[in-house]
């Protein structure tokens, strides 16, 4: 699916900077070796980056500002001269995506960056454990303040956090982007058309909800929660326990099969049986407890009450972007 928005990519990489614009130019893409700056450019550039620890063996190769088909042609012809070239990634490398955020209000601004934040332990599930948490070049907004205040400018909200997390805002009012900087360091065409899409995607729908009144989160004790999921999947014929030494739960269907499951997914089916009881489907809740023995360690659900207009991570999704979504979460957990 093509997306209309303008974005800008920055693939980094370990190998000859040399080379990779050499194998990108002859592949018929203007492509320039620069010293390292900040300037968008109508070609792409090959320059150096100090995160990856070597000047002479590493760099980041940047686009200009792309669109629609012909920026994914361009994008994919430069990772295959990447790949030509010899080029490769490490736990140290990234790739940073800027969306186009000119025609965005500072209020639709912030929701993205709100959404990513209430969805950071999801997206979490599709990155390496490198990407996760509070990463060094991209750290956690799980609990930034950014969430809970108000702004009234592009530059008062571009202020008001630095540029190393995995939402960065610093751009918005200057360059007029919002740069996403989790996804971890390929050459992969695929991986970053997927990930470019999913972004477009949860970008358009967090337009969407801006105005939107959200429910606050309920609060409740973790015995609660767990006692009443507990019982719920004793009555569908299976037991749990929990195992501390392990800290996960073990679940046992009335087929005897088994699953050890985390605290966060815990949670989240724990929420999702919450709504589904809510509205009258506790049978249909009752068969995916049931089915934990063979589910797979994926689940896309918001941790909190369901917002007046229905939201989740995979709200606003196409189904091949739902179906990368959980592929990618079973490949990497």
């Amino acid at each position: 699916m093509e997306h209309a928005r303008a974005y800008g990519i920055e693939i980094e990489f370990i190998g000859s900077r040399s080379r990779v614009a050499e194998c990108i130019s002859r592949l018929g893409v203007a492509c320039q070796l620069e010293s390292y700056n900040h300037n968008t450019r109508s070609h792409w550039k090959v320059v150096t980056d100090a995160s990856l620890g070597s000047y002479n063996n590493a760099g980041e190769v940047v686009s200009p500002i792309l669109s629609g088909a012909q920026g994914l042609r361009e994008l994919e012809l430069v990772c295959q001269g990447l790949e030509e070239a010899g080029a490769t990634v490490n736990r140290s490398c990234g790739l940073h995506i800027h969306l186009d955020c000119r025609d965005l209000s500072v209020a639709e601004c912030q929701t993205v960056f709100k959404r990513y934040s209430d969805y950071e332990r999801n997206i979490d599930r599709i990155m390496p454990r490198s990407r996760r948490g509070n990463a060094r070049w991209c750290g956690t907004i799980a609990d930034s303040s950014v969430k809970r205040n108000n702004y009234s400018t592009k530059q008062s909200l571009s202020n008001a956090i630095g540029r190393y997390y995995k939402v960065n805002l610093t751009n918005i009012a200057s360059r007029g982007s919002i740069e996403f900087r989790q996804h971890s360091g390929t050459v992969n065409f695929t991986k970053i058309k997927n990930w470019l899409t999913f972004l477009q995607e949860f970008m358009a729908r967090s337009i969407e909800l801006t105005g939107v009144a959200r429910t606050p989160r309920r609060q409740r004790s973790q015995q609660r929660w767990y006692n009443e999921l507990r019982t719920e999947y004793e009555q569908a014929g299976g037991s749990v326990t929990y195992l501390p030494r392990l800290k996960k739960w073990k679940f046992i269907t009335d087929q005897g099969e088994i699953a050890h499951l985390h605290n966060e997914l815990i949670e989240t089916l724990y929420e999702e049986g919450s709504r589904m009881m809510n509205t009258g489907l506790r049978r249909d809740w009752r068969d995916r407890l049931r089915a934990l023995g063979h589910m797979p360690p994926s689940t896309f659900v918001v941790a909190g009450q369901p917002a007046p207009q229905e939201d989740s991570l995979e709200s606003g999704l196409t189904p091949e972007t739902i179906d990368w979504l959980q592929q990618r979460a079973a490949q990497l957990n």
